[in-house]
């Protein structure tokens, strides 16, 4: 492809769009759209780059949104030229995995998808018109209320949690153009989407509605008139009529609550007739260290080196639980961090995602939690590598003043080893492992004889540079890219914007009282692991706790310890003492 007409397209070279086709691969897209790069035909390579643009995390969110467009002009004008198009929506949607973070892409992504999969959609249900519809449709026939469908149904479950988490003041911003199509998506998740935490029937699904819809639509209704007069506007749908809510529940009231919902048959060929869920990519197998090392003259050096040669051979990656256990895993968690239900829910429900779409290299993307000291940061990050059975290792990153602990230190030093990062793939025997970043906002701006740790960190949580890490003391690039990264800050303010842009975000509100006295078992059995005590010892003490006024899970900690010493280390409860 000509490097000038890339570059003309959000400046791309050839050089650029080939890592990020082998990114896309690597992710798990098979579309002959990218596998059969490179191509000569300039037509084909600009269909090539705006996939290639959905899956850059360089890429701000409108050129996302425009290149997501033009793929949807595509198929809208050209749906006879498509080639698999089932396949094509499954990769649409994997590319767009930890992207879904707007109203506007999550409803171009939809109607893509209804485009893809042969779904019409249609509403029509303002006043005073004769016939009133919504719903979607399959060769001109209506699709039954409750019926789940592949692709789509997630995503519609990815829509409402997305519009439900918003603020108040969040959804009055939002344009009437913004508001149809929040409406739309929320309504059609009633109809379609999926809820695994529960047997999702159109009964339960009309109890729902009533329930969530009611203060929502008074919100986005909130305005409407003024919005009106000034939206440019010509084409919005009529998703905000109380008809079209009160149709949506009708179609629910009337269809037959005890039928077993089934997916509705689609013209593909047998072999993508597979659910999403059932779609089942290779097992990835990866060298962490790719290339060779260069030999050291240190006997020293090279004992090091010669105990990290094992990183050179191919080794699975861990792979996600099922959709079903990582439900478990989030209740688990929630049951655990109750105050941090919404950061759980926003880590668990992307895992969940990719692996319904049949991703299962376990991989969380970068995230920063935010919360004030105490609340439980650190221990949640290591619950959850427990809990995905990934490898965990804490580095402190506040009031460190240089990178050796993540670059390795050059040979020839007394102290030269390699990064931290690859004695934890070492000691894990895997290229999976999460890594705990604790304190990020207390790192020093100053280097004494290393980059700074500002830069560090950007490099590990870039998905390309990750994949090229450089090792100063084994002196070769090493694979980090099956590495999940969570930071902790106690502030946002003071950490840098190209850092955040990396990361998502989730914060971790302070527990309540309740919370604190139900996370008192939790943190007895952390105890006892600290302590080397077999699990369950206290068992039983949880009852001889009393409200301490604990304002955290720090000092929660500090007051079972001293309430622990206090009671059974006196003479009535030798029975305590192992």
């Amino acid at each position: 492809m000509n490097a000038d007409i890339c570059q003309q397209i959000w400046r791309y070279t050839d050089e650029r769009l080939a890592e990020l086709v082998a990114a896309a691969r690597d992710a798990g897209a098979s579309h002959p759209f990218l596998t059969q790069w490179p191509v000569e035909d300039e037509s084909l390579a600009r269909n090539i780059l705006h996939f290639a643009v959905l899956h850059d995390p360089e890429a701000d969110h409108q050129d996302r949104l425009t290149a997501l467009r033009l793929i949807y002009n595509q198929v809208a004008r050209f749906p006879d030229d498509i080639e698999s198009p089932s396949l094509l929506a499954m990769n649409v949607q994997l590319l767009l995995a930890d992207r879904l973070n707007s109203i506007e892409l999550l409803h171009l992504l939809t109607r893509l998808q209804y485009q893809l999969l042969g779904y019409e959609p249609r509403v029509s249900c303002a006043r005073g018109e004769r016939r009133k519809v919504f719903g979607l449709y399959k060769n001109g026939e209506p699709i039954l209320a409750g019926t789940t469908l592949r692709y789509v149904s997630p995503l519609l479950q990815s829509a409402f949690r997305h519009i439900s988490g918003l603020s108040k003041v969040n959804i009055r911003a939002l344009s009437l153009q913004k508001r149809h199509q929040a409406a739309e998506l929320v309504m059609m998740y009633f109809l379609h989407g999926v809820n695994k935490q529960i047997k999702w029937e159109c009964r339960e699904r009309r109890m729902d509605l009533q329930r969530f819809c009611n203060p929502t639509w008074e919100l986005l209704k909130e305005g409407e008139a003024e919005l009106l007069a000034t939206d440019p506007s010509q084409s919005l749908l009529h998703c905000l009529d109380y008809e079209a809510l009160q149709l949506v529940a009708h179609r629910l009231n009337t269809s037959d609550a005890l039928l077993t919902i089934t997916t509705p048959k689609t013209d593909v060929p047998a072999k993508e007739s597979r659910q999403p869920c059932e779609v089942v990519l290779p097992v990835k197998r990866l060298a962490v260290i790719q290339g060779s090392i260069p030999p050291a003259s240190d006997a020293n050096d090279q004992l090091q080196i010669q105990r990290f040669k094992v990183l050179q051979t191919v080794q699975p990656v861990v792979q996600l639980p099922a959709p079903d256990q990582l439900y478990g895993i989030q209740e688990i968690l929630t049951g655990e961090f109750p105050w941090a239900s919404g950061a759980i829910d926003a880590i668990l429900g992307e895992l969940r995602l990719k692996r319904h779409l049949g991703a299962l290299n376990c991989k969380v993307r970068p995230t920063l939690i935010a919360g004030q000291p105490g609340v439980g940061k650190t221990r949640f990050a290591r619950r959850l590598a427990e809990e995905l059975n990934l490898a965990f290792r804490a580095i402190s990153i506040g009031g460190m003043d240089d990178s050796r602990a993540l670059l390795g230190t050059s040979r020839g030093w007394s102290t030269g080893q390699p990064s931290s990062l690859l004695d934890l793939l070492l000691n894990a025997n895997s290229p999976s492992a999460m890594v705990l970043l604790d304190e990020v906002d207390k790192a020093s701006d100053r280097s004494v004889n290393s980059a700074p740790v500002s830069s560090a960190l950007l490099g590990l949580l870039e998905a390309e540079s990750a994949r090229r890490w450089f090792d100063s003391f084994l002196q070769t690039e090493c694979d980090l890219s099956m590495v999940s990264f969570i930071l902790t800050a106690n502030s946002l303010s003071r950490l840098p914007t190209p850092l955040l842009s990396r990361c998502q975000v989730v914060m971790f509100n302070e527990p309540s009282p309740e919370h604190i006295a139900a996370a008192v078992p939790h943190v007895l059995e952390d105890l006892a692991g600290e302590w080397g005590l077999p699990s369950g010892v206290f068992k039983g003490f949880e009852s001889k706790v009393c409200a301490f006024g604990s304002r955290s899970i720090r000092e929660l900690k500090g007051a079972l310890t001293h309430a622990l010493k206090m009671d059974l280390m006196t003479k009535d409860h030798r029975q305590w003492r192992h």
